[in-house]
């Protein structure tokens, strides 16, 4: 199986009696003995690079790179659109 990412924290008290915790994207070996029965709290990493989304625009221009200062135009609402189409209608 591999690596595995832990997807919920959850605690479990080791054979010498120390407390271990597993939290969120903590990487175990599908081997380690705190995975069996609890299988449904990691999931592969695969599975996790697979859902990261990779198209994500940036926040900041790259050097060079101009960016708009004003906001697109608001969509004209559906209503005004009819009310419009109506007065058309009248000529």
């Amino acid at each position: 199986m591999g690596i595995l990412r832990c997807k919920e924290a959850f605690a479990v008290t080791d054979s010498d009696g120390a407390a271990l915790v597993f939290a969120p994207g903590d990487l175990v070996d599908s081997k380690n003995k705190h995975v069996k029965g609890r299988e449904s709290l990691f999931e592969t990493v695969e599975a996790n690079v697979e859902r990261t989304p990779r198209d994500v625009e940036s926040a900041t221009a790259a050097p060079g790179e101009k960016r708009s200062r004003t906001r697109p135009a608001a969509k004209k609402s559906a209503a005004k659109a009819d009310d419009k189409a109506d007065d058309s209608k009248d000529d």
